[in-house]
């Protein structure tokens, strides 16, 4: 039984919390979609998973454009991605967030680590610098 089987028996259709992956030069476009909270982070950590090293070895873009729903939960898997690109000299940006997940990010001081940048095209140029 292959990976993805197994995750997909665990989680379901995985492709429900992750509308598309796609690396832009040296990063690492993930766009979410749906509810991104406690009952969700296992599916997203899991695919994510998958390509653990491309995703530590390239600045990341988390577009949130397509959420309904985020928890702090997300932030702590934001945390523990931030340290490991931290590990790598990369960057973690977002684009299209709440203002409600803004405001968490903020409320945990994680504005200065985590960039939320205005526009797509803004966010690679200066993920890529």
């Amino acid at each position: 039984m292959s990976i993805k089987s197994i995750l997909n028996n665990t989680c379901g259709n995985l492709e429900q919390y992750i509308r598309e992956i796609i690396e832009v030069d040296d990063t690492i476009i993930i766009r979410f979609y749906g509810d991104i909270d406690a009952s969700t982070l296992p599916c997203v950590r899991l695919r994510m998973a998958e390509d653990k090293h491309e995703f530590i070895e390239n600045n990341i873009l988390a577009d949130f454009n397509d959420v309904k729903h985020v928890d702090t939960a997300t932030l702590a898997v934001i945390c523990e991605m931030l340290k490991q690109l931290r590990r790598n000299d990369k960057k973690f940006g977002i684009i299209n967030a709440s203002q409600q997940f803004c405001n968490y990010l903020e409320i945990l001081n994680l504005t200065e680590k985590v960039i939320i940048f205005d526009s797509e095209e803004k966010a690679l140029k200066e993920l890529s610098v």
